[in-house]
């Protein structure tokens, strides 16, 4: 389905480059674009285009659940392909995305501390309108160098030892463990963590650290390693939720490049999805979704048979190298990292320690007295409140028994016992 909808004239950048990635067009940018493009991605975020991107894949989920043309398999397909995707999209804290008619907050979870690099995020949506709907977990993969965990992404992925973003899991695993606790013992269900590439791999080790709280949804993931079977295999696994339906389940593309990275291991009972043409561009395989258009077939989830450990002796033997230079790059960066991380320390210090003005303090004391019982607000009178809060809000004349009902509900008599705020 378009993401123009019928009157809207121009389409942005972003949907075209969304569209690019639901294999529904090519990508055909203007020369002005692409430099807009080239600016976002390698020299500095630009916050419009991440805005614009969040939106695109915003409505892509929503209009695709609206689709009578597709299959429920196509539009879980879209789904957590554009909940992959919405990771890049620099999401800001309680951003509000609609899901299946459900509308879901966005909580940035800081999983590195952002002196060695710029802080890698995962991003948790909790759901709002529906306080027992199943939780999500985003987590970002490799990304592109104007972009928050840049460094930290690299690092993951070039560790001599273990599998690709075990690492990075290690680092922020607290901070992970702690609010999957926190939703699944809140809804009383799994939380799905999904990501593409390094955020697949992420999503994977937070399955085999709490299998039974966590099911995953993952595009074009390395796999896993020997050490991760060991974790997993020494995991308490409940016995109740054997018969429940589980969420787990990986997309690949054949010709992916990155699967290979590991030793083949995934979790048992992983339902597998290969998908696309030998003659593809490998590394642009590896980006797009699966075609998930109408005409196109449908997806054939199998489950993996077999878990045979196959070692990749390249990728191994390659690493230490790659590792090396991304320590360069963390080297001739953290100068620039430290300052930047001294002057936001000592903004948020300073930020901490500035009184707050008057109508800030007159905003507080509002809500704090709309909290209260009505009982307990009928006990506090002016003599409560600072002097300059009486002053910014000066009581209104109390009305007469007789004509309480009637002049509450009566607008005139209350706009003249209000008096003009002068800020």
């Amino acid at each position: 389905m378009p993401l123009v909808q019928p009157g809207e004239s121009r389409i942005s950048t972003a949907q075209k480059i969304v569209s690019w990635l639901f294999r529904e067009s090519e990508l055909s940018l203007s020369f002005v674009e692409w430099a807009k493009l080239f600016s976002a991605t390698i020299i500095k975020n630009n916050h419009q285009f991440s805005k614009d991107f969040f939106d695109a894949l915003s409505q892509k989920i929503r209009t695709s659940f609206e689709d009578p043309n597709l299959s429920n398999a196509k539009k879980e397909l879209i789904l957590y392909n554009a909940l992959s995707y919405l990771a890049f999209a620099n999401p800001q804290e309680d951003q509000i995305i609609t899901i299946k008619g459900i509308d879901y907050s966005v909580e940035k979870i800081q999983l590195t501390s952002g002196w060695l690099s710029a802080p890698y995020y995962a991003y948790g949506l909790r759901a709002l309108t529906d306080q027992d709907a199943q939780s999500y977990l985003i987590f970002q993969g490799s990304t592109t160098p104007s972009d928050n965990g840049f460094l930290a992404g690299l690092l993951a992925d070039t560790r001599p030892h273990g599998t690709i973003g075990a690492q990075l899991y290690s680092r922020g695993q607290e901070e992970i463990q702690q609010w999957i606790d926190e939703e699944h013992r809140r809804t009383q269900k799994r939380v799905v963590c999904t990501g593409a590439s390094l955020g697949g791999a992420m999503s994977l080790h937070a399955h085999i650290h709490q299998p039974n709280k966590v099911d995953f949804f993952v595009l074009n993931p390395p796999s896993l390693t020997s050490r991760e079977k060991r974790i997993y295999e020494n995991q308490q696994h409940d016995p109740s939720t054997a018969s429940e339906p589980r969420i787990l389940k990986m997309v690949s593309h054949i010709i992916d490049p990155v699967w290979s990275l590991g030793s083949c291991y995934l979790p048992r009972g992983t339902m597998v999805y290969r998908h696309g043409d030998n003659d593809e561009y490998k590394f642009l395989a590896h980006a797009r979704s699966s075609d998930c258009r109408a005409e196109s077939f449908e997806p054939q989830f199998v489950i993996l048979e077999s878990n045979e450990l196959v070692k990749n002796k390249y990728w191994k033997s390659l690493k230490p190298f790659l590792f090396f230079g991304v320590l360069i790059l963390h080297v001739i960066a953290l100068p620039i990292r430290v300052m930047i991380q001294v002057t936001y320390e000592i903004s948020h210090l300073c930020a901490k320690h500035t009184p707050p003005s008057a109508e800030e303090e007159a905003s507080s004391y509002s809500r704090m007295i709309n909290d209260l019982p009505t009982g307990e607000k009928k006990n506090l009178d002016s003599e409560t409140k600072p002097a300059h809060i009486t002053s910014l809000f000066p009581e209104a004349p109390s009305p007469s028994p007789a004509g309480t009902a009637k002049e509450l509900n009566d607008d005139s008599s209350v706009q003249k016992n209000i008096q003009p705020f002068r800020g």
